[in-house]
C-alpha cells in the first residue's frame, strides 16, 4: 500500500536552521523575510496535497524535532 510520508518540523526551527545556514555560508538570500515567504508558498502548495492524503488515510507524518536516529527508526518501521 503506498503511502505518502511528510516530514514535519516546526516553522520556528526551519527558520533558525536557514538563519544559521544563511549565516554559515554568507548567503544573503537567507534572510528571514525571504525565508518566511519561502515557508508560506510551501505550505500553500504543500497544505492540499496532504489534505488530499490526510482523507485517504495514506499520510504518515514523522515529526523532525527529534534525533536523526529517532527519526530513522519511525522511518524504517513505516517503509
Amino acid at each position: 500500500k503506498c503511502r505518502c510520508i511528510f516530514f514535519d518540523c516546526h516553522s520556528e526551527v526551519l527558520v533558525n536552521r536557514l538563519l544559521k545556514r544563511g549565516f554559515d555560508s554568507g548567503r544573503d538570500v537567507d534572510n528571514l523575510e525571504v525565508i518566511q515567504k519561502r515557508l508560506q508558498v510551501f505550505m500553500d502548495s504543500t497544505e492540499p496535497v496532504l489534505d488530499y492524503f490526510r482523507q485517504q488515510h495514506l499520510l504518515v507524518t514523522l515529526e523532525t524535532n527529534r534525533t536523526i536516529e529517532d527519526i530513522f527508526d519511525d522511518l524504517t518501521k513505516v517503509i
